[in-house]
């Protein structure tokens, strides 16, 4: 566990980020859909109010307006809603026109960030420290061989259901349709380090690093038995 942690620094530094920060890694398949500019802004919201210094990657794949729409906004102007407003005034003991507020320290330092279709997903991957995503196979398969946990936000009927029931019976993360709920599960994660820890154990059982290998092991040992038979059939 210590080794994949300094590993994950290591990538952080690497990919040109905080290593002092949480990464959320946000995404929605190659065409960025979904309600990705609704999550992320909520992910914003809950983790600056709780205190919680992080970079939300979105990876928007080919949808470029998307992309510019997260790069182009200032997160550090969008309104937190106004009972959180109150319970974060309550908890700093500051009165409600307190000037001090945005620039507190006890805030969180998110910042946000746009990415187009990316060709090192892997190297995303091993930097972040939640995954947030609707439930591709593939993503789910990978997230897991790199012991990654999961909140999953959608999921194609038939096609993708049973990989909502891999995280969950895996006990790797969770399911969740509304952006709000999504960032308050996310960062109360984030905020607890033993819980964290215990969701990348789970996903490192249920993930098989080595699958790809494998098989394509498996196809030329069959392909190579199929080839004797059939000689020994023609002599």
């Amino acid at each position: 566990m210590t080794k994949g942690k300094e590993y994950r620094r290591q990538m952080k530094v690497r990919l040109g980020l905080d290593p002092e920060k949480r990464v959320v890694l946000a995404m929605g398949g190659g065409e960025g859909v979904g309600s990705l500019s609704k999550i992320t802004e909520k992910l914003h919201l809950e983790m600056k109010a709780k205190g919680v210094d992080a970079t939300i990657l979105v990876v928007c794949g080919r949808n470029a307006n998307l992309r510019e729409e997260l790069n182009s906004k200032d997160w550090q102007s969008v309104p937190m809603p106004r009972e959180k407003v109150k319970n974060l005034l309550g908890k700093l003991g500051k009165k409600k026109d307190s000037p001090q507020l945005e620039s507190d320290p006890k805030l969180g330092n998110v910042d946000v960030v746009g990415l187009g279709f990316v060709n090192n997903m892997a190297e995303y991957m091993v930097a972040a420290d939640v995954l947030v995503s609707k439930a591709g196979p593939g993503t789910i398969a990978e997230a897991a061989s790199l012991g990654l946990p999961v909140m999953i936000t959608s999921f194609l009927p038939g096609q993708e259901a049973g990989n909502v029931d891999i995280v969950l019976d895996g006990e790797f993360g969770a399911f969740c349709k509304k952006p709000p709920k999504i960032a308050q599960i996310v960062t109360s994660w984030l905020q607890d380090d033993a819980k964290l820890d215990e969701l990348s154990r789970n996903s490192a059982k249920v993930g098989n690093p080595h699958a790809a290998s494998n098989i394509a092991l498996d196809i030329g040992r069959i392909t190579l038995e199929t080839m004797d038979n059939n000689y020994r059939k023609c002599t």
